[in-house]
């Protein structure tokens, strides 16, 4: 609104300056016989003309240019299928379940009663889900490729997750193999990374089973090192128009992770692949299986996979829209 007050008085400031004051010998010279248009006003309009067409020009061909941008987007693949996914989060206090271990069953025992629901494919959950729009990061340390002394890693994308959760996302298992629940209740140090992180250290992915890496240490004890069990593939977690991020799927449970004892992530975020026929009554199942382990604890941010896929897109959508609307 101001943008267009402002062009406004500007425009008119110049006709106001060039014709404000009455000249009406000039005027009628001007004129001439039959009322033609004087030289300046030819100029002028010349002038108007030539700048409307540039920018329309501009404005259609950066229309043209978003199109294609948009287009582009659509044909990335996002390392994962977002299509018949419902997701929601669910978060267990201390005040409910105070055990870590217990905290993981209790969790455990959600995933299977999901699991159950007729029309269910598949369950997972991680704290990240792709373009959901958090993210955690921190340096790792590989333990057959030493980091020189005071200086500190690359950073990397840190999720936390549960069996089954590549699975449901369809993300492609490269080398090794998936987490087990086995694993999670024993806080076992191992861990699954993604495709680009083992091709930047070993060339393949299959050359990174059995690798070992750790995180910085918070007590300044020795750092515990997790055994790589897995490659996944590449995810585009931040958006389609962002690159794909070397990423560290960690167990939810792990002990000494950062050699601070039990470590435990309380919030997860669910991910449910379903038949579409199954869709339709799926959240209400979904909210009773959930409340079916533990009743006091919320099902919140209900939403289905591909709205954070379209989300992911909206600016540049935003973008097409007002540019052919203005050109």
């Amino acid at each position: 609104m101001l943008l267009s007050l402002f062009a406004g008085l500007l425009f008119g400031g110049f006709a106001l300056a060039r014709y404000g004051r009455p000249r009406l010998v000039a005027a009628l010279k001007e004129g001439g016989r039959g009322g033609v248009a004087g030289k300046d006003r030819h100029r002028s309009r010349n002038a108007l003309v030539v700048a409307q067409v540039a920018l329309a020009l501009v404005l259609l061909v950066g229309s043209g240019l978003m199109v294609r941008s948009f287009q582009a987007l659509r044909n990335v693949d996002p390392g994962f299928n977002p299509e018949n996914v419902l997701t929601f989060r669910v978060s267990i206090p201390n005040a409910v379940i105070d055990s870590p271990q217990e905290t993981a069953v209790a969790y455990e025992q959600m995933l299977r009663r999901l699991d159950e629901i007729p029309g269910v494919q598949a369950v997972g959950g991680a704290v990240a889900l792709p373009m959901g729009g958090s993210s955690s990061n921190d340096p790792v340390f590989v333990e057959d490729s030493p980091t020189p002394e005071g200086e500190i890693p690359p950073i990397r994308r840190f999720n936390w997750v549960m069996p089954g959760y590549f699975d449901a996302m369809e993300i492609p298992l490269v080398a090794g193999r998936d987490l087990t629940w086995d694993e999670v209740r024993a806080g076992r140090a191992v861990v699954v990374v993604s495709e680009n992180f083992a091709r930047e250290y070993w060339g393949e992915a299959d050359g990174a089973i059995g690798r070992r890496v750790h995180t910085l240490s918070l007590d300044g004890s020795p750092p515990v090192y997790q055994e790589i069990v897995g490659v996944v593939g590449d995810v585009h977690a931040d958006g389609l128009d962002q690159e794909v991020t070397s990423t560290m799927y960690w167990p939810m449970l792990q002990q000494d992770m950062y050699g601070a004892g039990i470590e435990l992530t309380r919030t997860m975020a669910f991910a449910v692949r379903a038949l579409p026929g199954a869709l339709p009554g799926l959240q209400a199942q979904a909210r009773q299986a959930v409340w079916g382990v533990t009743s006091s604890v919320p099902v919140a941010q209900v939403r289905m996979q591909d709205e954070l896929v379209e989300r992911s897109m909206a600016r540049t959508s935003f973008t097409l829209v007002m540019l052919a609307i203005a050109a």
